[in-house]
């Protein structure tokens, strides 16, 4: 392994955490609380943003009395579990922003966490929903029901099918959250990404060394970027690679 490949992945950015988490537990879902913690994530939320993020919420904890959506169960718990989480996508815009006609690809769906979210927060970027379980993607549909979400693609398809079609060297960004290994979230999203675009994988889990080491293994065609750490539910971190030919 090249050694500047191990330095940037185990030296990583310094802890960020926001305001509200040297409480205990989860947050409340009110502005009052969610505009700051978003903040510190680098985050603009307005009233009218915060609004469509508990509509979103409520409406997909709902769908849980039909379909296994999210082992969420109230939406206090929801706001810093998968809201702001999600929210933690800031981090790495600080770094590497995106253009207003941004194309992204949320890889593994499920929810529509962080797709959603993003979808939602930055309205002018076009968020495709890659999932293919059916039956969860049909939830997040009726979920988004109402929402001025037309920015926000669903996709029932693996994302190896739609690397080898649509999606092809077309995005700028690739999210993935709670989708098996660094190793195979690169092996499925890499041949989506533009030269200069990144993979951005969400582990909130210990993660060990071979699992790095085999992932820098398998990104010759990226740039291993420094994880940043961050504090939303519990310590996490944000693994990302950037496409260089």
């Amino acid at each position: 392994m090249p050694a500047n490949c191990r330095a940037a992945v185990l030296t990583p950015r310094p802890t960020i955490d926001s305001a509200l988490h040297e409480t205990q537990g989860p947050m409340n879902f009110t502005e009052k609380e969610l505009i700051p913690a978003a903040a510190a994530f680098g985050v603009e939320l307005t009233s009218v943003k915060c609004e469509l993020l508990q509509r979103y919420v409520r409406a997909i904890l709902a769908e849980n009395a039909m379909t296994n959506v999210t082992a969420v169960r109230t939406e206090d718990e929801a706001a810093t579990r998968l809201v702001l989480d999600a929210l933690a996508f800031g981090l790495h815009l600080r770094e590497y922003p995106l253009p207003a006609d941004a194309c992204l690809a949320d890889y593994g769906s499920g929810g529509g966490f962080p797709g959603v979210v993003i979808g939602l927060v930055w309205p002018t970027w076009t968020v495709h929903l890659v999932e293919s379980r059916g039956r969860k993607l049909e939830a997040v549909r009726r979920a988004l029901t109402g929402l001025p979400a037309d920015n926000i693609k669903l996709q029932h398809a693996r994302m190896q099918d739609m690397v080898a079609g649509s999606l092809a060297n077309r995005c700028d960004v690739i999210t993935c959250r709670a989708v098996g290994s660094l190793r195979e979230s690169l092996k499925c999203a890499v041949p989506a990404l533009k030269i200069g675009g990144s993979l951005v994988v969400w582990k909130s889990d210990p993660i060990e060394a071979k699992e790095i080491e085999q992932a820098i293994a398998a990104a010759a065609r990226c740039e291993t970027l420094p994880p940043l750490q961050y504090t939303s539910f519990k310590p996490s971190q944000l693994f990302r690679f950037r496409r260089k030919s």
